[in-house]
């Protein structure tokens, strides 16, 4: 029985491409060639929810026109956002989410609404923010 097998259900695997010094293509060589002696991905602790099933959420409010709610999932890809598991809310203006969502302006300076889970509310206007650079 393989390694992944066995730990089935207990691991993730986390692409290279999140490793953030070493942008691109071959991010190891890359490690190799400046003598990086460890190299890896970190993640804070989160309880991971099975795709399709419901997670705690985040409430995501955008005021005006083309606004809208959203429950967003935070435990997992695959999860359902739920507002019976909901742990923050946001409100953004509308204006002001197109603004952090471009990179112009800094999550924690956002002009939110916020409610609840501080952790959540900074990693969902921390993603909204990583729009720019994609």
């Amino acid at each position: 029985m393989g390694l992944c097998k066995q730990l089935s259900g207990r691991i993730i695997n986390i692409h290279h491409s999140f490793l953030p010094s070493f942008k691109g293509a071959k991010p190891y060589h890359q490690a190799h060639a400046r003598g990086v002696k460890l190299i890896g991905a970190t993640a804070r602790s989160r309880h991971l929810v099975t795709a399709g099933r419901p997670g705690r959420s985040l409430r995501l409010e955008i005021e005006g026109l083309g606004g809208g709610e959203w429950l967003i999932p935070l435990d997992s890809p695959g999860a359902v956002g739920s507002a019976e598991h909901e742990v923050a809310h946001v409100a953004l203006d509308g204006v002001e989410f197109c603004r952090l969502a471009a990179g112009h302006v800094a999550p924690q300076e956002a002009a939110a609404g916020r409610a609840g889970d501080p952790e959540a509310i900074r990693d969902v206007l921390c993603a909204a923010a990583s729009l720019s650079r994609m």
